[in-house]
Protein backbone atom coordinates (compact mmCIF):
# COMPACT_ATOMS: atom_id res chain seq x y z
CA UNK A 1 0.00 0.00 0.00
CA UNK A 2 2.87 2.47 0.62
CA UNK A 3 3.79 2.33 -2.44
CA UNK A 4 0.84 2.80 -3.95
CA UNK A 5 0.61 5.57 -1.77
CA UNK A 6 3.62 7.46 -2.81
CA UNK A 7 3.41 7.42 -6.24
CA UNK A 8 -0.10 9.03 -5.39
CA UNK A 9 1.66 11.73 -3.83
CA UNK A 10 4.67 12.02 -6.76
CA UNK A 11 2.22 12.29 -9.43
CA UNK A 12 0.31 15.26 -7.14
CA UNK A 13 3.79 16.83 -6.09
CA UNK A 14 4.42 16.98 -10.29
CA UNK A 15 1.11 18.23 -11.61
CA UNK A 16 0.81 20.59 -9.21
CA UNK A 17 3.94 21.83 -9.33
CA UNK A 18 3.68 22.33 -13.06
CA UNK A 19 0.70 24.26 -13.07
CA UNK A 20 2.58 26.99 -10.38
CA UNK A 21 5.38 27.04 -12.67
CA UNK A 22 2.98 27.76 -15.80
CA UNK A 23 1.55 30.51 -13.64
CA UNK A 24 5.13 31.81 -13.61
CA UNK A 25 5.91 31.12 -9.90
CA UNK A 26 9.08 29.29 -8.54
CA UNK A 27 9.08 26.72 -6.24
CA UNK A 28 11.40 23.94 -5.22
CA UNK A 29 10.19 20.02 -4.94
CA UNK A 30 10.52 18.70 -1.68
CA UNK A 31 11.62 15.15 -1.39
CA UNK A 32 9.69 14.29 2.09
CA UNK A 33 6.96 16.64 2.35
CA UNK A 34 3.40 17.06 2.27
CA UNK A 35 3.24 20.56 0.79
CA UNK A 36 5.42 22.82 -2.06
CA UNK A 37 6.76 26.11 -1.04
CA UNK A 38 6.27 28.74 -3.43
CA UNK A 39 7.91 31.92 -3.86
CA UNK A 40 4.60 34.71 -4.86
CA UNK A 41 4.98 37.31 -7.96
CA UNK A 42 7.56 40.22 -7.01
CA UNK A 43 4.26 42.56 -8.10
CA UNK A 44 2.70 41.55 -5.13
CA UNK A 45 3.57 42.73 -1.70
CA UNK A 46 3.21 39.91 0.58
CA UNK A 47 1.63 36.16 0.62
CA UNK A 48 -1.64 37.18 1.95
CA UNK A 49 -2.60 39.24 -0.64
CA UNK A 50 -1.69 37.02 -3.59
CA UNK A 51 -3.60 34.49 -1.62
CA UNK A 52 -6.40 36.50 -1.85
CA UNK A 53 -5.75 37.29 -5.35
CA UNK A 54 -5.62 33.23 -6.33
CA UNK A 55 -8.96 33.23 -4.24
CA UNK A 56 -10.75 35.21 -5.86
CA UNK A 57 -9.80 35.24 -9.46
CA UNK A 58 -9.18 31.20 -9.75
CA UNK A 59 -11.19 29.91 -6.75
CA UNK A 60 -7.85 28.70 -5.62
CA UNK A 61 -7.07 28.22 -1.91
CA UNK A 62 -2.98 28.38 -0.82
CA UNK A 63 -2.25 28.93 2.68
CA UNK A 64 0.28 31.89 3.02
CA UNK A 65 3.82 31.65 3.87
CA UNK A 66 3.63 34.27 6.88
CA UNK A 67 1.28 31.85 8.53
CA UNK A 68 4.63 29.95 9.43
CA UNK A 69 6.72 32.79 10.64
CA UNK A 70 7.77 36.22 8.94
CA UNK A 71 10.29 34.21 6.48
CA UNK A 72 7.36 33.50 4.82
CA UNK A 73 6.01 36.38 3.68
CA UNK A 74 7.13 36.28 0.27
CA UNK A 75 5.86 32.59 -0.32
CA UNK A 76 3.06 30.46 0.11
CA UNK A 77 2.03 26.97 0.81
CA UNK A 78 0.31 24.65 -1.58
CA UNK A 79 -0.53 20.69 -0.51
CA UNK A 80 -0.30 17.92 -2.07
CA UNK A 81 -2.57 16.12 0.07
CA UNK A 82 -5.30 16.91 -2.24
CA UNK A 83 -7.72 15.91 -4.85
CA UNK A 84 -6.44 17.14 -8.28
CA UNK A 85 -8.98 15.57 -10.68
CA UNK A 86 -10.14 18.80 -11.70
CA UNK A 87 -7.12 20.90 -11.28
CA UNK A 88 -7.25 21.95 -14.99
CA UNK A 89 -10.48 23.88 -14.12
CA UNK A 90 -8.36 26.14 -11.68
CA UNK A 91 -5.03 27.16 -13.12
Amino acid sequence: WHTSMLATYLHRREVIAAKLIQQGLSLSKPKGALYLWVKIPDSFSDSESYCLHLLKTRNVLLTPGSAFGKNGKRNIRASICVDISHINDYL
